[in-house]
């Protein structure tokens, strides 16, 4: 999922600072081949989290929570776009998915700092 979120916040820097349509276009291909790929990869991860019993449950919740994110993020979105203007979208966007990047890179690296050392 760290290189998902790479690819993804690469694309959307791409969009942000794109200076013609082809640009963004392959921005945009980055973005969501990017995505695409997050939603499994942390889904697997959370479901790896939890005993057997509780993993459907645990794949539900994360599935409703993403869906809770995808639905704010377009009135958000419009209401940054008012303020400021489109590019600053992607920028944020591209922060956001930063951010989601460091978490999920500290949780790698505990969970790697637990395993028995051989």
């Amino acid at each position: 999922s760290l290189i998902c979120f790479a690819i993804e916040c690469i694309g959307l820097l791409i969009i942000w600072s794109a200076s013609s349509a082809w640009m963004a276009g392959m921005g945009a291909f980055l973005t969501g081949s990017g995505f695409s790929l997050v939603f499994p990869a942390l889904g697997v991860e959370a479901v790896k989290q939890v005993e057997e019993q509780n993993q459907g449950t645990a794949l539900g919740t994360y599935s409703a929570f993403l869906d809770l994110a995808l639905g704010l993020t377009g009135p958000v979105a419009g209401w940054v776009a008012g303020y400021y203007d489109l590019e600053t979208i992607y920028l944020l966007a591209a922060a956001v998915v930063a951010l989601a990047f460091i978490l999920i890179l500290r949780i790698y690296l505990q969970q790697r700092a637990a395993l028995p050392r051989t």
